[in-house]
């Protein structure tokens, strides 16, 4: 059985699965995929749409804008020449926009399954039986490192944001005490 190598890197405070051995695979995927840009997004657009419905918290063009932001952070990692490292940070940033503009992590998570939905047809098309397996490994590979990032800013994100309230709550407090005693 071929074992999976694990990264830990401190920077991240996560583990990232080693991708290297997979750069020609990813960077095919992009050729695969990038003609279709236009098309692929509009399809996870409303594919998010139809799942989330009025509870979505992106709506309208901030839903295009933020996919499409998404998507051309998806297609840097699969360009990446070799160190993904860069490609991760951005994916961090992007995982804290995402929380300081209020979108549940689980909305991400679910929308990072459904872009997987709608990209495996057109990959699978273009493969052979054979490498059908490896396709989806490579591409699973990635999304979970991506979401890990993700996910690490969202944490992050949260602890900063109760830590805020708590300093707040401790000022609330001390007033009232101090106008109590007064």
């Amino acid at each position: 059985m071929k074992r999976v190598k694990v990264n830990i890197h401190e920077e991240f405070a996560g583990l990232t699965f080693e991708l290297r051995s997979k750069i020609p695979l990813l960077r095919r995927h992009l050729e695969i995929l990038a003609p279709h840009r236009t098309s692929l997004l509009n399809r996870w657009a409303d594919s998010y749409r139809e799942v989330f419905g009025k509870h979505a918290s992106l709506k309208g063009r901030r839903k295009n804008e933020v996919f499409g932001l998404w998507m051309d952070r998806f297609f840097e990692g699969l360009e990446t020449e070799g160190d993904f490292l860069p490609h991760y940070r951005r994916m961090v940033e992007f995982g804290h926009f995402l929380a300081e503009n209020n979108v549940p992590l689980e909305e991400i998570i679910l929308s990072l399954h459904i872009f997987e939905e709608i990209s495996f047809p057109l990959l699978m098309s273009k493969y052979a039986d054979e490498d059908r397996a490896k396709v989806i490994y490579a591409l699973d590979m990635l999304f979970h490192n991506e979401l890990a990032c993700m996910s690490l800013a969202y944490f992050t994100y949260y602890r900063n944001e109760i830590r805020r309230l708590d300093r707040i709550r401790e000022d609330l407090t001390h007033m009232i005490v101090h106008d109590m005693r007064n």
